[in-house]
């Protein structure tokens, strides 16, 4: 079964906004970001796509989030000032579904505080 129309679909990733930067603070168990074996707690995104978040307060969403399947290139640092390094996830996969159902919301990570994203 399909997402329903107009839901997006995230790399079951979590991140805060610190004065670093967006920090990532879990990784969802069935999820791209953890699934690629590459990321950790406590990198810091850089950008997504080619877009620079490192000095932003952008909103991740419209970035991270997308058609379930396919993927997008994460740019990422284990330190500030640290050398950039990239990995390509994909978005949705099957076991990500229920995640994103509970949601109810194509952005799929609002959170009481801005500063948070869960993708």
């Amino acid at each position: 079964q399909d997402l329903p129309c107009g839901m997006s679909a995230g790399i079951g990733l979590k991140v805060e906004r610190s004065a670093a930067g967006y920090v990532v603070t879990a990784l969802s168990e069935r999820g791209g970001a953890k699934r690629s074996g590459v990321l950790e707690i406590g990198d810091l995104v850089a950008s997504i796509d080619g877009v620079d978040v490192t000095a932003s307060a952008c909103a991740l969403a419209p970035l991270v989030l997308g058609p379930e399947g396919s993927q997008l290139r994460l740019g990422y640092t284990r330190k500030p000032g640290g050398p950039t390094r990239f990995v390509m996830l994909t978005r949705g996969q099957e076991e990500e579904r229920l995640a994103v159902r509970a949601t109810q919301s194509p952005l799929a990570f609002h959170t009481d505080q801005p500063a948070h994203m869960n993708a």
